[in-house]
């Protein structure tokens, strides 16, 4: 996607309309500001401050890695490691970083929402990913207000939700179940999914620049924190089949138990400023379980596509979406298997 100047005015016409900062966060500007490097050793600074030395003075915290002879000795590579918790990467990440293992890590946009955070994260080099339903919501919001997103939901969200992944055509929503705001949306439809694309293209420029430079890419394949394996989203298979990178598959057990929610005290207040800079742990074991990389050349094998496609567009989700969704089966099993049995969830795994 060239950003020639009558697509950015696209970019800036729904920002404009929909009274969105050009600024905000896990938008155009911010995702062109984002400066990956090749070995960020303010990584390893930072991890051994607060990590590290959490680890080092606060004792009765064991950290076991089972299957670490899997993960590769250079990158880059794709970790796809279950989310039980806000920190439990933190152990994994520090450890890694000490063998000359530097990260790139996809994280949901609204934990840029803080500025604070947002200065961090960048800083540490981390990548803001938008779900397009976070991305409707946040657009709602801007252009009617807190009070208003919050109707934006049920069937009225869906038939929005729908339109914009191209599942039904506008012409066919009743226009008895929309309101006003709604019907605004769906006739900005197209410059919003624009929109959406543009940044989606900008996180897999980001993270092919990641992999360039060496680094590893470290995902969430569930997109939030479950203590229990859930369901898995098809944006890190999709990034797997189209670079042909191992994804190594890494069960973390027991890491809601040393990271709970109110093991941060410093975190209370309006901002939640702290927790992002302190995470401090509690007495426990956790145990990161390393299995067998997957590659096109055997557990992705079925699923391979040898034909180039571009990442995230809307074009390779609609030919390509069952590989996608077959390959990020193979994966969240890969998961269910190297986790615990509290962890896992037999409902969506057997």
């Amino acid at each position: 996607m060239n950003m020639n100047d009558n697509l950015l005015e696209i970019i800036r016409s729904v920002e404009r309309d929909f009274n969105l900062n050009p600024d905000f966060p896990a938008g155009w500007n911010h995702l062109e500001s984002i400066q990956l490097r090749e070995k960020p050793v303010r990584q390893r600074v930072v991890q051994e401050l607060i990590t590290g030395a959490n680890l080092r003075f606060f004792p009765g915290i064991d950290v076991i890695f089972e299957g670490k002879e899997n993960i590769p000795s250079e990158g880059p590579f794709i970790i796809a490691m279950n989310h039980t918790d806000d920190y439990n990467y933190l152990p994994l990440t520090l450890d890694l970083t000490r063998s000359g293992l530097y990260t790139a890590v996809w994280i949901k946009d609204k934990n840029f929402d803080n500025a604070a955070q947002r200065a961090f994260f960048d800083f540490m080099g981390m990548i803001p990913v938008t779900p397009a339903g976070a991305f409707l919501k946040r657009l709602y919001k801007s252009q009617f207000g807190g009070d208003a997103v919050i109707s934006f939901a049920g069937k009225k969200y869906q038939q929005v939700k729908d339109v914009f992944d191209e599942k039904i055509r506008v012409e066919v929503v009743s226009k008895k179940d929309l309101d006003v705001e709604s019907a605004y949306f769906l006739r900005r439809i197209e410059d919003i999914r624009f929109y959406h694309q543009a940044l989606m293209h900008k996180v897999a420029e980001l993270t092919q620049d990641a992999f360039d430079k060496g680094l590893y890419l470290l995902v969430f394949p569930e997109g939030t924190r479950c203590v229990k394996l859930g369901e898995g989203r098809t944006g890190l298979a999709e990034v797997a089949l189209h670079t042909e990178l191992p994804v190594i598959p890494i069960g973390c057990n027991g890491g809601d138990k040393i990271y709970p929610p109110h093991s941060v005290p410093l975190a209370r207040g309006p901002s939640g400023f702290l927790k992002s800079f302190l995470p401090g742990s509690e007495r426990g074991v956790v145990v990161y379980r390393v299995g067998t990389p997957l590659t096109v050349d055997d557990a992705l094998r079925p699923y391979r596509i040898k034909d180039e496609f571009d990442l995230f567009s809307s074009d390779s989700q609609v030919k390509y979406a069952s590989r996608f969704t077959g390959a990020t089966s193979v994966i969240m099993q890969a998961i269910h298997r190297l986790v615990d049995e509290r962890h896992q969830n037999k409902k969506l795994y057997g």
